[in-house]
């Protein structure tokens, strides 16, 4: 009998240690998968950082182009304007060239006609009139 004892003896430790191996190999799976856990959030945190670090760029990037776009509009639209309205000073500037040639001219015509007249060098309507004669 003491055999059968020692050898439920051994076998009762054999167990034991077996039980003993299986749950620290249950704490290392258990150990593994919060690791591999803890990793997967840490590599979505990595993630979420990088798509909103993206994101984030790409709306800086859209409202410096809109941004971009608005500015060459107005200088676009203020070359215009400016062109339009040195068009219009030159345009005035020809017309009061114009209109100081044409008083000049009924000046000199005028100035002719009173010397004529004031000549009294009869038959004024005979005499012909050179444009010539104004410049």
């Amino acid at each position: 009998m003491k055999r059968l004892e020692e050898e439920k003896h051994i076998n009762d430790i054999s167990r034991e240690r077996r039980l003993a191996q299986i749950e620290m190999m249950e704490e290392a799976a258990q150990k593994a998968m919060h690791s591999s856990a803890a990793m997967r959030v840490a590599e979505s945190k990595r993630i979420d950082d990088e798509l909103a670090r993206v994101s984030q760029r790409a709306e800086y990037t859209l409202k410096q182009r809109q941004e971009e776009e608005t500015l060459l509009n107005l200088e676009n639209q203020t070359s215009n304007r400016i062109r339009n309205l040195q068009t219009a000073r030159s345009e005035e500037e020809r017309s009061r060239e114009l209109r100081s040639e044409l008083k000049s001219k009924e000046d000199k015509v005028s100035e002719r006609r009173r010397r004529r007249s004031a000549g009294g060098g009869g038959g004024g309507g005979d005499q012909k009139w050179d444009e010539r004669d104004c410049d």
